[in-house]
């Protein structure tokens, strides 16, 4: 890349399209220290998500290394270290958000890791890593793996000098497993394929390198994710519940087309005895306007729901509008259209949140019952999340409710 070129891009012009940063060429340069900010900042407002997956103990510094890289190129790393915040199930919620990067990328030496599993523990193995890697296979535009075989004979870039003798203690680390456990882990060790790395600089080459990605494939994947986050309300309520790690409840539409059957019956027989009525071509034209309209009520209607998650809650309503709020903040529940709920057991909800915004979800199954059994559920997973923590609390820093269960307490301790 030429000088002009390269300022072009520091300067953001030339990238108001609003691509992503792996469109550019890039310079290698060697690393800034770790403490200061990346010299390249990108200026597109979009640009391409990354989740790191790997070991911790033995991989972090690495994990460092290509997380400033990656920064430094203008792609957004969802990591253990940025995004793992307190409280969170981070086995359920990364493997989530593994299937939901545009980039996966992985990165293993020796260790296997932390079992996701436990069906079967024993005999059965699979990592949290393999578990991050089956969700991310067939999401991701691109599937990177790299073996890292170390000790990397340039490995003083990736740490300082106060941190040697740290580093040089995770690249002999091992895991921890006993006996069958310890052999299925090394069963699955052993079916990992990925590049080969035997230098921080091969490594620096290859994320250059292989992060790149073309305009069609890019523009092919974003509208596959557009598309299935319309119609998919599960896809659509995980692409958003960055913070959430499970989900509590969310309406659903199950058997719609059957329950909407008589309805449609009843609606279609006054259209049949215009049709026949009417000349050929006004019948025509009356059939292109009711398919017309028939489609655009289902593009109207199926992306709405209400989604309930451990941390927020999310109303979508016609065409696709989202709002997401805290589940700590007030929001009130209405249900609509009594009548074809009676009749069909379909009908409708509204969403009221207290900064004022205000979703209407239309055809939800059984909306009365939702209302009243939302607030029960709610509680139900407050209580058990309490429950788990004071069970896993030290007495000895006093945390609130102990005293509420003092037999659970006793046993704990024991």
């Amino acid at each position: 890349m030429n000088d002009r070129a390269l300022g072009m891009w520091q300067s953001g012009r030339g990238c108001d399209i609003g691509l992503p940063r792996c469109f550019s060429f890039v310079e290698s340069s060697p690393s800034p220290p770790w403490n200061e900010r990346p010299e390249i900042t990108p200026s597109c407002p979009h640009p391409m998500r990354a989740f790191l997956s790997s070991t911790f103990r033995d991989l972090k510094f690495e994990r460092r290394f290509v997380i400033h890289k990656l920064k430094k190129m203008g792609i957004d790393v969802v990591s253990m270290e940025t995004d793992c915040k307190e409280g969170f199930d981070w086995a359920r919620w990364s493997t989530n958000q593994a299937g939901q990067c545009d980039l996966f990328i992985s990165l293993f030496d020796k260790i296997v890791g932390t079992q996701g599993n436990l069906l079967f523990g024993d005999t059965v193995f699979h990592s949290i890593s393999k578990m991050e890697t089956d969700h991310a296979r067939g999401a991701a535009i691109k599937l990177l793996e790299y073996r890292l075989q170390r000790p990397f004979p340039d490995q003083e870039v990736i740490f300082t000098a106060e941190e040697k003798d740290e580093y040089l203690k995770t690249v002999v680390a091992e895991d921890g497993y006993h006996e069958l456990r310890y052999y299925a882990a090394q069963t699955e060790s052993l079916w990992r394929e990925g590049t080969l790395i035997e230098s921080v600089a091969e490594l620096e080459r290859r994320l250059e390198v292989d992060t790149r990605v073309s305009l069609i494939k890019y523009f092919v994947h974003k509208m596959r994710i557009i598309y299935r986050s319309y119609f998919n309300q599960n896809l659509c309520a995980w692409r958003h519940a960055f913070e959430d790690e499970s989900l509590i409840e969310s309406t659903t539409r199950l058997g719609l087309s059957w329950r909407l059957r008589k309805l449609a019956i009843i609606s279609l027989i006054p259209f049949a005895v215009l049709y026949f009525a009417l000349p050929l071509p006004s019948a025509i034209f009356c059939s292109a306007m009711l398919i017309l309209f028939m489609g655009a009520t289902v593009i109207a209607y199926r992306p709405s729901f209400i989604w309930v998650g451990t941390k927020t809650i999310m109303a979508r309503g016609p065409f696709g509008r989202l709002v997401q709020r805290s589940i700590h903040e007030r929001f009130q529940l209405k249900s609509h259209w009594a009548l074809l709920d009676y009749w069909t057991g379909l009908g409708a909800l509204s969403v009221h949140f207290a900064d004022g915004a205000r979703v209407f979800v239309p055809l939800v199954n059984d909306p009365v019952a939702f209302v009243r059994e939302l607030p029960t559920k709610m509680k139900e997973r407050e209580e058990r999340r309490g429950r788990r923590s004071y069970l896993t609390a030290e007495p000895w820093r006093g945390s609130r409710g102990l005293e509420k269960l003092p037999q659970e307490v006793s046993r704990a301790r024991e």
